[in-house]
């Protein structure tokens, strides 16, 4: 190249050969700009990265973390277990070479990994008389994530394998169990829970924020079911399908040209506002009524286009059959969507939602609010009302999971749409309210001298099958509504009555108590508090130990090594 083009390109350092002054900060800066992808060394904060990926030669690439550290490393390595270092490869030693920024002669590539993260990575890839110790779960983490990210089949195996090994899975089991199902590492999450089972069933770990409710789910359902299982330690998690749930259509790229909605939405010449569907159906609608019930509506759509005749057009990401029933809830042409279609509901709550219309928002709550779904299918409200942030909602519904048992809480596709701390908080919530109900009961002093377990004093001849104060408990908790402790009532006093000397007890026992410790227990549940927000210093509460495996037998299944590949069938529901 020639001389004089040498310095033009490179501002810089034309400015340091004829200048004999001081340059001022504007000047560097300006010129430091100038010559970004023009393959100059400019000196930078970073620092080098200690043995074995300091300066050598043997390294012939550069690789920049995000706290600014530097690793020498030798790029046949990373070519070898990574198709995207190859193909950064590739692009760095092409024609292109020249504009690559460099530092010490060597392609500097920077990643988004942190320090910590990339040295372990590259721990995993070069040769070492032994594994370095893991003892981390947090940075175990990064680098499965690294290592997707980077398509490192083997380090992925090798990952899985080296945890299954280690003491964390056993000191950290829940923690590795999330990080398992959010790596999709199947074989690792099966051991991981398998290891929790002398633990208490309910712990929180900060996790389970990153992985869906599904995942969380599979959790439960596998420790409820080796508490009743002869051999806990054989057991696997159940199997769910991946599908989409209350997800919009995806607009097919080659689909044909947009069609027209049907009346009262298509075109006319008062509509001035076009909404196409991710289906590509037009909607015509009119502005000032859609800005009537969403103020911001700008600020929700601020990209628009202009159609031939003057309309401005907007894309939105509701499919055609949502977009039609939120419209016909604006235009007044129904009250309210049919409710029995909950996925259509919630589609439909969920745009009102992200186009801030507060107004048919509102009204969607209200709806669901007096519905007989919140008591039928409680555990679906819960999943729309968290989405939602609908607070009073969630509450209501939460504790309308309480008439059922925890081990009668079926799955539901829905709960892919939240987070494993979303069920977590349900659970939570839950043992909360068992707690608070047998409080209640204990407090009460006629309940405590008239209750069922003390029927048997009152008698002339004892009568068997009465439920001692125990069982009354054991069943409060596992249900802790006054519906619950009613069924106890029904059910103990038609024994009594059966029995004609003890007929005078029953009615006394029934007018005492049958419908007033009902009550009792549901305003002790009532003030249970719902905690929206959960912290990682949340304390294991001693209610978890309710359910824990007696068993001291060590986890010692085989892991299926299929498993641990990397091309596998998803075995949970997608988040």
């Amino acid at each position: 190249m020639d001389p004089s083009a040498r310095l033009e390109r490179y501002p810089l350092v034309s400015i340091l050969l004829h200048s004999s002054r001081s340059l001022s900060l504007m000047e560097i800066e300006h010129s430091i700009e100038a010559t970004k992808g023009c393959g100059i060394i400019t000196r930078s904060s970073s620092t080098n990265a200690s043995l074995p990926y300091n300066p050598s030669l043997a390294a012939d690439v550069v690789l920049r973390t995000s706290d600014d550290v530097d690793f020498y490393v030798i790029g046949p390595f990373l070519r070898f277990v990574s198709p995207v270092f190859m193909d950064m490869y590739t692009l760095r030693y092409g024609p292109a070479a020249e504009e690559n920024e460099k530092k010490d002669g060597r392609p500097l590539i920077r990643l988004e990994e942190d320090s910590r993260t990339l040295r372990l990575l590259l721990d995993l890839i070069y040769p070492h008389a032994k594994d370095p110790p893991l003892t981390d779960a947090s940075l175990f983490w990064k680098v499965g994530k690294a290592s997707k990210k980077y398509n490192m089949d083997v380090v992925e195996e090798k990952l899985q394998l080296w945890i299954i090994s280690s003491n964390l899975i056993s000191i950290a089991s829940l923690r590795i169990y999330a990080i398992a199902i959010d790596l999709g590492w199947e074989g690792v999450a099966i051991e991981a829970a398998c290891q929790t089972l002398e633990t208490p069933l309910l712990g929180y770990v900060e996790e389970l924020r990153s992985i869906p409710a599904s995942g969380f789910y599979r959790f439960l359902e596998y420790r409820l079911r080796c508490d009743t299982s002869l051999s806990p330690y054989t057991e696997t998690l159940m199997t769910l399908h991946a599908r989409d749930v209350g997800r919009p259509a995806q607009r097919d790229a080659g689909a044909d040209a947009p069609a027209d909605a049907p009346a009262p939405f298509n075109s006319s010449q008062e509509s001035d506002l076009i909404l196409r569907s991710s289906d590509s159906v037009n909607f015509f609608v009119l502005k000032s009524l859609i800005h009537l019930v969403s103020p911001e509506f700008e600020q929700v759509f601020p990209s628009r286009g202009k159609t031939d005749d003057g309309k401005f057009l907007i894309h939105v990401t509701q499919d055609s059959k949502v977009l039609h029933q939120l419209l016909s809830i604006i235009y007044y042409y129904i009250d309210e969507p049919d409710i029995h279609d909950f996925q259509l509901y919630m589609a439909v709550a969920e745009a009102a939602h992200d186009c801030k219309m507060a107004i048919i928002e509102k009204k969607l709550r209200k709806l669901i609010l007096n519905s007989p779904l919140i008591t039928k299918e409680p555990l679906k409200v819960y999943v729309l009302a968290t989405v939602l942030r609908w607070e009073d909602v969630t509450k209501l519904a939460a504790l309308n999971t309480l008439s059922l048992p925890l081990q009668e809480m079926t799955y539901i596709e829905e709960l892919s749409r939240i987070t494993g701390e979303d069920l977590y908080r349900l659970v939570n919530f839950r043992f909360k309210c068992g707690e608070a109900a047998c409080e209640s009961l204990a407090a009460d002093t006629v309940f405590m001298q008239s209750g069922p377990s003390n029927w048997n004093n009152f008698l002339h001849q004892s009568i068997d099958g009465l439920p001692t104060m125990e069982d009354l408990k054991k069943e409060i908790k596992a249900c802790p509504r006054g519906s619950t402790l009613e069924s106890i009532y029904v059910s103990a006093i038609s024994g009594l009555k059966n029995h004609p000397w003890s007929s005078d007890v029953a009615q006394v026992a029934e007018m005492m108590c049958y419908r007033r410790m009902g009550d009792v227990i549901e305003e002790a549940v009532s003030k249970v508090p719902f905690d929206f927000l959960l912290t990682s210093t949340s304390p294991v509460p001693v209610w978890a130990e309710l359910s824990k495996t007696p068993h001291n037998t060590s986890c010692s299944q085989k892991i299926d090594r299929s498993l641990l590949r990397r091309n596998r069938t998803t075995c949970y529901v997608n988040h």
